[in-house]
């Protein structure tokens, strides 16, 4: 299957406030019952942040790693989920469940900055739009399984966990 989709969204927080605009492209399909992929070849995300309160102001200046994370930015990124699923709606037995996204942002835009020349900012970042875009790899994975002792008596075990790296 093909996805499109479009999103818009605002907060309104005592702190900050951010709107985003999203687009997604890409493809779902199942080779199998319990498996599913899904590819999003391209995945661009624009998030502005409005007005920001004194207290996280001051704590941007003292830190100025948070800075990063109240700034305006673009976000191309492309992404593939595997998921296994062995859950059979309405029989209550035992079942797993895996999901692991691999995911990329800005390579594609990084190769065509420097080939056409885009404009850089203060932190020598390229500009697209007026704002710079944001560049990592990060993976992720969910693991679960279901042990149903009877129908509404199960234990749930869940590991997860993610690793990434922005550049």
């Amino acid at each position: 299957h093909t996805n499109i989709k479009f999103s818009a969204s605002k907060k309104q927080r005592p702190d900050f406030t951010s709107q985003s605009i999203s687009q997604n492209f890409g493809y779902n399909w199942q080779n199998s019952k319990n498996i599913k992929h899904k590819f999003n070849i391209i995945e661009m995300s624009f998030l502005k942040i409005g007005k920001i309160n004194s207290y996280i102001q001051e704590q941007i200046n003292e830190n100025p790693f948070l800075n990063e994370q109240f700034e305006d930015k673009l976000i191309p990124a492309t992404n593939y989920t595997f998921i296994y699923n062995t859950q059979q709606i309405y029989r209550p037995k035992n079942y797993s469940y895996f999901r692991i996204k691999i995911e990329t942002s800005g390579n594609l835009f990084q190769s065509i900055s420097s080939v056409v020349n885009l404009n850089r900012n203060n932190n020598n970042d390229y500009i697209i739009f007026g704002n710079p875009f944001s560049q990592y790899f990060k993976t992720d994975f969910d693991l679960r399984r279901f042990l149903v002792f009877q129908e509404d008596k199960i234990l749930a075990l869940r590991i997860f966990s993610g690793l990434g790296y922005a550049y």
